[in-house]
């Protein structure tokens, strides 16, 4: 299958044409990984809602220092990489990808693994993706093995999504830890999971043209349906008496209000408490927890 490799010009073309696919950043979502579920996924893809993934202030510096992390990483290993700006995407899938940047050679100098050296000779040119990553996170989250670390499950994902769109025959995850530690995985293309990958992203391009949603998860999924469904028609009147799944819905809506309002009650009311019992201290240890 032919890919479309599409030069970047600037912001919104890049975004136009990762509208039109299933990004590296969005096909964990078709396994239960990504940052939104399947539903909100194929909601966003079909138009039906205007939601996206939006920046905060943790990505923004990640993408700022992202060049910093880049270049420091390659003189540390001794390779040569360049930034791989263009878009590529497999039109007949509608699969498509953008990168951070990719190994094109190996350089002298100061040479702490040769890792990365290796795997360009063995294999030719890779590609580099970078993760800034808060120490804390790193710890709980990246899963340590006799081979190295393993990435979460949406960032494994994303690597092979990106190797299956542009070719290449493996790739590293760059995590650069707490701002003073650099950790290197190396991955292989793995076909099996690229074959997951295409038949994912081509069911669920299917499913949408056949009105086929992925189920709803709840309470995940709670504002798309409140986008989807936010529009009530003038004088419309649903009569649904008789409804057990309507009135076993209200039923739960009422209980959990009641329970939370209760649960505010007591949490405010505890709160007093230790307030007249606390009096002027600034500090008070315990033995569960320091206020």
């Amino acid at each position: 299958m032919n890919a479309e490799i599409i030069p970047y010009t600037d912001e919104s073309a890049w975004l136009a044409n990762r509208a039109q696919d299933i990004t590296s950043t969005e096909s964990p979502s078709l396994f239960g990984f990504g940052r939104e579920t399947a539903f909100e996924l194929a909601c966003r893809k079909d138009g039906k809602t205007a939601g996206a993934f939006k920046p905060n202030e943790r990505t923004e510096i990640g993408k700022e220092i992202e060049a910093a992390i880049a270049a420091r990483t390659a003189r540390m290993y001794g390779v040569v990489i360049r930034h791989k700006k263009e878009y590529i995407r497999l039109p007949d899938l509608r699969m498509g990808s953008s990168f951070d940047y990719e190994i094109v050679g190996v350089s002298d100098g100061v040479i702490d693994d040769q890792v990365l050296r290796v795997a360009f000779g063995t294999m030719g040119p890779g590609l580099f993706e970078i993760k800034n990553v808060d120490s804390w996170i790193f710890k709980n989250e990246w899963i340590a093995g006799d081979n190295g670390y393993e990435a979460p499950a949406h960032i494994e994902i994303q690597l092979q999504h990106q190797l299956e769109v542009c070719g290449y025959a493996w790739g590293c995850i760059v995590a650069f830890v707490g701002g003073n530690h650099i950790e290197i995985i190396v991955r292989p293309r793995d076909t099996a999971v690229g074959e997951a990958l295409r038949r994912k992203i081509c069911l669920l391009w299917q499913n949408l043209l056949d009105g086929i949603y992925p189920p709803v998860q709840l309470p995940e999924d709670l504002d798309v349906l409140k986008q989807i469904y936010g529009y009530a028609e003038p004088g419309r009147l649903l009569d649904a008496r008789g409804r057990d799944d309507i009135h076993d819905a209200l039923v739960d809506y009422i209980d959990a209000q009641r329970d939370e309002k209760g649960a505010k009650d007591r949490k405010d009311t505890a709160q007093g408490k230790l307030l007249r019992l606390i009096g002027d201290a600034e500090k008070v240890t315990t033995d569960i927890a320091t206020i």
